[in-house]
This record gives C-alpha cells, sequence and structure tokens, in this order.
C-alpha cells in the first residue's frame, strides 16, 4: 500500500545535498525511506539531529521522486518551501528528514490528502458510495471533488455526505469499481489540479430523433409520448427539455402542453410545464423549451409528457425529426 504521509518518523540524512545550500538530491538509507512517504510530491523538513525546528534551523523542501540504487534512497528535493518560504539551511549528515505535512500540500494543487482509508460500498453508476471513516460530515461536504486512483486516476463529485458514507458522482468518465481505492484527496476548491470542469463531463442526457404521437387524445389527460424519460441521480441539477410539441385538428383549438413529471401520467411540479394557445386550421407545432434548479435525494425518472386543453384534437406529437428531442441535467455542484 502506497504511503501518503508518516507520522512520527524522523530519519537521518545519509547522503547530504551537494552543494549543501543548494543541492537539489540527498540521500537516506533505504531501511529508513521505508518511515517516509512514497507517494510523490511530499514535503518535508530538514532539521539538525536532535534540534526542535526552528525557521532559523530548518528547511521546508519539497521532495518530488525517489529511487532505490545500493541501499541508498535518493530523494529529488525543491528547496526553499513552505509558508512563508523558508531559507535554504547547510544541510549535512548531521540533519534529520521528516514528513512536514505543509501548508503548501494544500495550496499548490487545491487537493488535500484524505490520510484515511476509503473502501468501495456499492454502485448504482453513474452513482456510487464509498465507506469512510467515522465523522466525515464534519471534513467532507456536498459539492466537494474528489480523486482517487484504481489502477487508473480517477475524479468524482460529493453528491452526498452521511457518517460514515460518501455518495459520489462520476460524470460520463469516471466509474468505481469494487477495488483497492488508494492515493485517495479531496478538495473544498472549485478547480483543483487535474479536475475535468468541462459541464458535458457532469451532464445526463436523453435524445430522440423519431417522431411520437398520441392519436385522440382526452382533454386535461397526461400522456408519455414513445416513453421519453431521463433519470437522474441523487444530487442538485439544473433540469431542462426541449421538444417540438405538436397538435393536429381539422380546425379549431390546437393548444397543447408539455410538462417534465415523476409519473407518466401526470404533471408533478407546475414550474416544468409550459403551454401554447393556438386556433387555427390543421395544427399547430412550437418548440417548448424548459429549465429548472432541481435538489434530488434519491434517484428520480422524470418523465417527458404531453396533454391538450381542447377538445376535437386529432392528435398530440413530439415532431423530433425536425429538431432532436432532447431532456439534460447537468450537475450545478460543478
Amino acid at each position: 500500500m502506497s504511503r501518503i504521509h508518516c507520522d512520527l518518523s524522523t530519519v537521518n540524512i545519509s547522503v547530504a545535498p551537494n552543494p549543501a545550500t543548494s543541492g537539489t538530491t540527498l540521500g537516506v538509507t533505504d531501511a529508513n525511506a521505508a518511515y517516509l512517504p512514497d507517494t510523490y510530491p511530499y514535503w518535508a523538513t530538514l532539521v539538525p539531529t536532535g534540534a526542535a525546528p526552528t525557521r532559523a534551523n530548518s528547511e521546508i523542501v519539497k521532495v518530488t521522486a525517489g529511487s532505490s540504487s545500493g541501499g541508498t534512497t535518493t530523494l529529488t528535493i525543491v528547496r526553499a518551501q513552505g509558508i512563508p518560504v523558508t531559507t535554504a539551511q547547510t544541510v549535512t549528515t548531521s540533519f534529520d528528514i521528516y514528513d512536514a505535512n505543509s501548508a503548501e500540500v494544500v495550496i499548490e494543487d487545491g487537493w488535500t490528502p484524505a490520510r484515511a482509508a476509503w473502501a468501495y460500498a456499492s454502485a448504482d453508476s453513474p452513482t456510487f458510495t464509498i465507506t469512510v471513516p467515522s465523522g466525515a460530515a464534519s471534513k467532507y461536504s456536498v459539492g466537494d471533488r474528489i480523486k482517487l486512483t484504481q489502477t487508473t486516476v480517477k475524479y468524482f463529485i460529493i453528491t452526498a455526505v452521511a457518517d460514515t458514507v460518501l455518495t459520489v458522482y462520476g460524470g460520463t468518465d469516471y466509474t468505481l469499481v469494487d477495488a483497492a481505492i488508494s492515493l485517495n484527496y479531496y478538495s473544498h476548491q472549485k478547480a483543483p489540479l487535474g479536475f475535468p470542469l468541462n459541464p458535458l463531463k457532469w451532464t445526463v442526457v436523453f435524445t430522440d430523433t423519431s417522431n411520437r404521437q398520441q392519436g385522440t387524445p382526452t382533454v386535461a389527460t397526461w400522456y408519455n409520448l414513445g416513453s421519453m424519460a431521463i433519470t437522474v441521480p441523487i444530487g442538485c441539477w439544473d433540469i431542462g427539455y426541449k421538444v417540438v410539441a405538436w397538435a393536429t385538428r381539422t380546425e379549431g383549438d390546437s393548444s397543447m402542453l408539455t410538462t417534465l413529471s415523476t409519473a407518466n401520467n401526470s404533471e408533478s411540479d407546475s414550474e416544468f410545464t409550459i403551454a401554447n394557445y393556438s386556433y387555427l386550421q390543421s395544427g399547430f407545432g412550437i418548440t417548448h423549451n424548459k429549465n429548472k434548479i432541481v435538489l434530488l435525494t434519491s434517484k428520480t425518472t422524470l418523465y417527458l409528457n404531453a396533454s391538450t386543453v381542447a377538445t376535437g384534437v386529432g392528435a398530440i406529437n413530439f415532431q423530433n425529426t425536425l429538431t432532436p428531442l432532447y431532456i439534460r441535467a447537468t450537475c450545478t455542484y460543478l
């Protein structure tokens, strides 16, 4: 298992930087390297052996790589790091090194090491759950980004937090599998380094390009033409639809309504409803386009339904060959 952080682990420097104040490598024995992180980069403190670290005698460095040869692990370092920056010291083999956990680890790339075990819990793609140590609500929040490794690096958005469970959304690109999780990080920032911000990657879309029809509709009855629906995961979403709605008749009132509803035969939210009222010969069609921010506490299917308030309408239609119907939900935590 990779070591992101090591507690209470101060080890001696066996090979000093050369030159002592500007050299960019140092060595520790392989045995001592086992007490340092092996995940890069990390920040470390260089301090005289036996001394308490101060800004006068110590230096924070960024360790960017490590390699072992002949019993020595050579660490590549960037000198004089920290917040505020520290001063490069004359580092000798009378110095020790330990994991500094500098504030710079968060500021530089926006990611904070979780420093806790995460484990796969369940999948309802594109939503997944991860078990974490108790007290998650005091550490993570809805909308946080997370980064982890399961063979490859994966990114998720937290959509719900319980005491020991994170619910996360993987968008179009990332799937959590039942396998070990390593190199786990979280971020309260909008755009930590590497996190994909393209809204299309965090959007659920349903489209249709076939015409759909309900003949001889009953007034004020809702119909789900062609089973048009979208399933939206837990979270806060900007949900919208667009469809060419067309009512046909020989002559008279051709009014038609559309709505997104939690059932396939009703109007569950009038704010999702659009109506067009017309009195024409042979019928009338118009593009219906509607959006709304919705907070979902459970996975929800929304149906695109249609109705008419006029008697004598021959049929109500979705003319999806003219322009594709779409129902789209974009994660607002983005």
